[in-house]
């Protein structure tokens, strides 16, 4: 016959068990890099006046982010063609910067078990800078089937300085 206390001692040792997998399954999880390709970069995403951070995986989205970039005077140019069968976009606009002096860069993608992770930085000319609003954004695309997973946003800030 098998005690009361056995079968809690059996229950916490599968739980302790558990928990130690779920532990070394987070830390041993270095993830991959995510092969991308530039899809649209520049400095003139001007109805796009906030910092935001997009993860595009239909067409309608596409047609109707493409349209807020470009709805400045009249028609937008028309929309560039995804397959979003087997692409999706990620884009990332600073928004309303005080000079041409910025410009921001997806660096890396990474994928691990729980997210994908989007690593981008706004490069910031310390010196001549033309002195014009500009409104940076930055579009990769990713020749995968939509992520699966949460993607999150790593930001970091690079001032340039001019050289010597």
């Amino acid at each position: 016959m098998i005690s009361r206390q056995n079968v809690i001692g059996c229950i916490i040792a599968v739980l302790l068990l558990a928990s130690s997998m779920a532990i070394y399954l987070i830390s041993a999880d270095p993830g991959y890099d995510v092969n991308f390709n530039d899809f649209h970069q520049g400095t003139r995403a001007d109805q796009i006046e906030e910092e935001r951070n997009v993860v595009v995986t239909d067409n309608e989205t596409w047609t109707d982010l493409w349209i807020e970039m470009h709805h400045v005077n009249g028609l937008p140019p028309p929309t560039p063609y995804v397959n979003f069968t087997s692409e999706w976009l990620i884009a990332v606009f600073l928004g309303i910067r005080p000079s041409g002096g910025y410009s921001v860069n997806i660096t890396r993608i990474g994928r691990s078990l729980f997210s994908y992770k989007v690593y981008y930085e706004e490069l910031a000319w310390q010196e001549l800078a033309i002195s014009i609003e500009t409104y940076p954004f930055h579009i990769v695309k990713i020749s995968s089937s939509p992520p699966d997973l949460p993607v999150q946003f790593i930001y970091s800030y690079v001032p340039v300085y001019p050289p010597e």
